[in-house]
């Protein structure tokens, strides 16, 4: 299940298939060839990724028994003509 970010622009998902955490930024004119970024933070596939409502960072869950914690900073007033 995909996570929105509050600022409403980023969408993060787990992937079912590798130990990843993608996150697409939606005002990338060319979003729907696939995820801008691409995180490992797991040996194994990924449950939930999800953004925390007021703060920087996110959490996610995986098939490998862990819980991560990822600090992440957006820059404000950033468009993307990609």
């Amino acid at each position: 299940m995909p996570s929105w970010h509050p600022n409403g622009a980023i969408v993060s998902c787990g992937t079912q298939s590798e130990a990843k955490i993608n996150i697409w930024d939606v005002r990338w004119k060319d979003v729907q060839r696939g995820a801008g970024q691409s995180i490992d933070v797991h040996e194994k596939r990924v449950f939930k990724a999800a953004f925390h409502p007021r703060r920087s960072f996110m959490t996610s869950m995986s098939a490998d028994s862990s819980l991560a914690f990822i600090d992440f900073r957006l820059n404000p007033g950033t468009v993307v003509h990609g």
